[in-house]
């Protein structure tokens, strides 16, 4: 007798079954977009089933982590909440290239999977792969599928939990200071002088701290080029995909007057000036992370060249976000307050770092004094007298 499955029907953007198991029905989302997807997702999930196991690994793992057919991504999706595709991509490829080529964890039934088996891969993959944080997101992608099924049901507990990441000795970020920021913005090495698109990127990118993603985004209607007030709100997720900033916060700051400055200078030779133009772009779409990593070594190259300035890179590990790590220690060191800066910057959880409990309900950090972080930048990186001329609006 031919087996039936049930006939996949569409809500929002995904497509669901409907199925009676241990006398109750039950709606079940296939996690496609695609009905013919969708119907080979209820074929497989109905098999399954029948054969009383969740599947090897290797059959269970095989939808996740690609964005049309993950059932993590449809359900986080569907639940409002946001994740990368380029994360997604990248927990792919680790699955691809370590887990399912390992001799034991793939073919292992998922119901059966303990820890035990769990922390075996991992020192597996341990004396595979070279590089411990590789290891770490290794793992890590392995632990979303299991904690998916047992969240789903599929498995009756999740044998990835408490198995936590290997420690090893993190490369610290190198950070400049504060003297060699302002001696580099005034002189402009690299050719910052002749290219007024690299000249903003570069005292946009020391003068705000924002993220290469949220820089990248960054609109002409989300700032006011008279008073500096600016919403990052937008940031890249990664070379094409653009989303909101890193937690989902947006966050008003106000631009120092240097920085402000200098974007009005671009914005004249522009010819992208809308409000919803890229105000890094030159015909349309955002000038690139590799355009930004270029400029910021040109910079640092040409710098260091230069022997009136007197800058020496040294061992030190200088990327375009070691900008937000400077800022951050500059601002500090000038006695800003911490709230103030972790506000300015965005980092998670700023307030609860700062105040107590109490204090953070009677807090509003709309109200609070962002233009004095803009003053003290202009003092660090612009000299004094720059200090005296921002306005707040």
């Amino acid at each position: 007798m031919k087996k039936t499955y049930p006939e996949p029907w569409k809500r929002g953007t995904t497509y669901h079954f409907t199925i009676t198991e241990d006398g109750k029905r039950k709606n079940v989302s296939t996690g496609c977009a695609k009905k013919e997807d969708a119907r080979g997702a209820v074929r497989k999930y109905v098999d399954l089933r029948a054969a009383g196991t969740a599947g090897t690994f290797r059959t269970y793992s095989a939808p996740y982590f690609i964005w049309e057919s993950c059932p993590r991504v449809a359900r986080r999706l569907e639940e409002g909440k946001s994740i990368g595709r380029t994360h997604v991509k990248q927990s792919r490829a680790l699955l691809d290239r370590w887990v399912l080529t390992d001799p034991v964890f793939p073919v292992i039934p998922l119901r059966e999977i303990t820890r035990g088996h769990v922390l075996d891969l991992r020192r597996r993959l341990r004396e595979r792969i070279a590089g411990i944080n590789t290891v770490n997101k290794t793992i890590a992608a392995v632990k979303t599928v299991l904690s998916e099924a047992a969240f789903r049901g599929d498995i009756p507990a999740d044998p990835g939990a408490r198995v936590g990441n290997i420690n090893y000795e993190q490369r610290e970020r190198g950070v400049l200071e504060a003297a060699e920021v302002r001696g580099i913005l005034a002189a402009r090495p690299g050719d910052m002088d002749k290219n007024p698109l690299a000249d903003a990127a570069m005292t946009l990118m020391f003068c705000t701290g924002c993220r290469v993603g949220e820089l990248r985004a960054l609109r002409w209607g989300a700032l006011d080029v008279d008073t500096g007030r600016t919403l990052i709100r937008e940031a890249f997720k990664s070379q094409r995909e653009i989303g909101t900033t890193k937690w989902d916060k947006p966050r008003a700051i106000v631009l120092p007057q240097l920085a402000l400055e200098r974007l009005q200078t671009w914005r004249e030779k522009s010819l992208c000036i809308g409000p919803e133009d890229f105000v890094l772009t030159v015909d349309g779409p955002a000038m690139g992370i590799t355009w930004i990593k270029n400029i910021f070594n040109r910079v640092m190259d040409a710098a260091e060249a230069d022997k009136e300035l007197g800058f020496k890179r040294g061992d030190r590990w200088l990327t375009p976000h070691a900008a937000r790590h400077t800022l951050n220690t500059a601002l500090l060191a000038a006695e800003v307050s911490p709230l103030l800066v972790q506000s300015f910057l965005g980092w998670s959880s700023a307030e609860s770092r700062v105040l107590g409990r109490i204090q953070r309900q009677y807090t509003h950090l709309e109200l609070l004094d962002l233009g004095a972080v803009a003053n003290a930048i202009d003092e660090l990186y612009g000299g004094k007298e720059k200090a005296a001329k921002t306005r707040l609006g």
